[in-house]
């Protein structure tokens, strides 16, 4: 009997591959053959899915924003009104979140000089200005009285915060360390009058 393969798993497990690659090594230095190894694969089934290494940086790109979506999903599953935590998951506070904020520098650099990447960031873009949008919402009652543009402008602004924090926690970890990184989101979020309904639920462990 024929072994059942799950393609759209193979594509996945290839793009955390690259994913890890690309916070490892940067963009330029990213080798399908390594990438193929670390995931278990041959070069040739790696290709099977991604003939080339651009097709391979995208799918890379779009795992490292899904797996924080994915993160802000279960968060607000397991309690739907842990908004703030929700939010943090957007902070490169804990490993899998920190590799993927590295990701995302390197991709927003490319994006500069590479149309196709700066096309697929405004499409994630507009994914997570809708999920920030929803835990502004559930935050602050304030929301309430916002006109559709407010809204926006709050998300926008909120999201420009938190990509300026984890720029900073990338290039220097140590001086912003997990603590200071959710502190300054606290304090950022009170400035805004967003914070009339914040969640003392603690994060999950392993953060500093």
């Amino acid at each position: 009997m024929p072994k059942v393969v799950d393609h759209d798993l193979r594509r996945e497990q290839l793009a955390a591959s690259a994913c890890e690659a690309i916070a490892e090594w940067g963009l330029d230095k990213v080798k399908l053959v390594k990438v193929a190894r670390s995931a278990g694969f041959t070069t040739g089934a790696l290709t099977h899915y991604f003939p080339d290494k651009a097709s391979l940086l995208l799918a890379a790109q779009r795992f490292a924003m899904k797996s924080m979506s994915v993160r802000i999903v279960q968060r607000l599953a397991t309690n739907p009104k842990d908004y703030f935590s929700a939010l943090c998951e957007a902070l490169p506070i804990h490993p899998a979140a920190a590799r993927e904020s590295l990701v995302w520098y390197y991709f927003w650099m490319r994006s500069l000089s590479d149309p196709m990447i700066r096309e697929a960031q405004a499409a994630e873009h507009a994914a997570w200005l809708e999920q920030v949008k929803t835990c502004i919402a559930g935050l602050s009652r304030r929301s309430a009285y916002l006109s559709q543009q407010e809204m926006e402008d709050e998300a926008e602004e909120l999201i420009a915060f938190i990509n300026g924090i984890a720029i900073r926690a990338v290039l220097e970890p140590k001086a912003w360390p997990a603590r200071r990184q959710i502190t300054s989101l606290k304090r950022y979020l009170t400035r805004a009058g967003l914070d009339q309904k914040p969640s003392s639920r603690p994060l999950s462990s392993g953060r500093n």
